[in-house]
């Protein structure tokens, strides 16, 4: 969700106050909020502050990462996301979740005999990520 539509109109819960909000009035115990860091990315959103906000109510994520609109959904550390900053945040915010990879566009340009390296790739770039984020709850506790 990008946060004006192409008439320029903005659009409703890019920033977290708006998702709060909208939390508040649907008022529903099975409602939570998915943090898209690719989004909060390109909206130039202080995620660290963001995620602090909706911490207590997230339930998902989207992980991902960009170097600009026109390069999105691709594997975390080959874009321009402060991961470090990110993971911390979400240390702090206590995130016990999945990280659900949204990263559909990282293997568009990859020959095939190089798409299972680049998947297992993949998947020790999600273990690392896991494991700061652990790292990160045990020293910022």
């Amino acid at each position: 969700m990008w946060g004006e539509t192409k008439e320029g109109v903005k659009r409703y819960c890019i920033q977290p106050e708006e998702l709060l909000d909208l939390l508040k009035a649907i008022g529903s115990d099975n409602l939570g909020i998915c943090w898209d860091t690719e989004h909060g990315a390109i909206e130039n959103l202080d995620q660290d502050k963001a995620i602090a906000k909706v911490g207590p109510y997230l339930r998902a994520t989207h992980i991902s990462d960009q170097t600009d609109r026109g390069n999105v959904h691709v594997l975390p550390y080959t874009g321009n996301t402060d991961w470090d900053m990110i993971l911390k945040a979400l240390a702090k915010a206590d995130y016990k979740r999945a990280f659900t990879y949204e990263i559909q566009h990282y293997l568009l340009a990859m020959p095939e005999k190089l798409v299972p390296d680049a998947i297992l790739l993949s998947y020790k770039v999600g273990e690392e990520m896991a494991d700061q984020l652990e790292h990160y709850k045990k020293i910022l506790a």
